[in-house]
């Protein structure tokens, strides 16, 4: 399987996840448009579990989304006035998703990779690879 394929199928799938979760009117922690009875201790098990799965396939839709969205442009940040980083496209806060380019010393090649950003009180880092600065590093916006 080629990654174009793979691509192609998960795009399929992103289209029946899409519709699962409209047709059972997920929100976060409910779904609405399912029935089940209450005091039947399988279906109770049943509609938690199924619920579990749900959260689940809303963050592969989620990612499956982001990740088909184009590309407008490759960016440096720079830490503005407000002690935060931004590109001319975008400020980045608490939560942002980041795409971000990097060495990676594991595979010893440069390759881009997804992540967001917090803040621990002092200054703005990237969820996973919290030593590397933000300032002057090179990142990918997609819209």
């Amino acid at each position: 399987m080629d990654l174009p394929y793979l691509h192609k199928q998960l795009n399929r799938l992103n289209n029946e996840i899409g519709y699962i979760l409209e047709q059972t009117g997920y929100e976060y922690d409910d779904m609405q448009r399912v029935e089940f009875s209450r005091k039947e201790p399988n279906a109770r098990l049943l509609q938690y579990e199924f619920l579990q799965v749900m959260h689940h396939l809303n963050e592969v839709k989620c990612k499956l989304d982001y990740l088909n969205k184009k590309i407008v442009g490759e960016y440096t940040l720079r830490r503005n006035h407000l002690k935060q980083y931004e590109c001319d496209e975008q400020i980045y806060r608490c939560g942002y998703p980041i795409e971000y380019y990097c060495y990676d010393d594991y595979d010893e090649c440069y390759k881009w990779i997804l992540s967001r950003v917090e803040h621990d009180g002092n200054d703005y880092y990237i969820v996973g690879d919290r030593s590397r600065p933000l300032n002057g590093l090179k990142v990918r916006i997609r819209r």
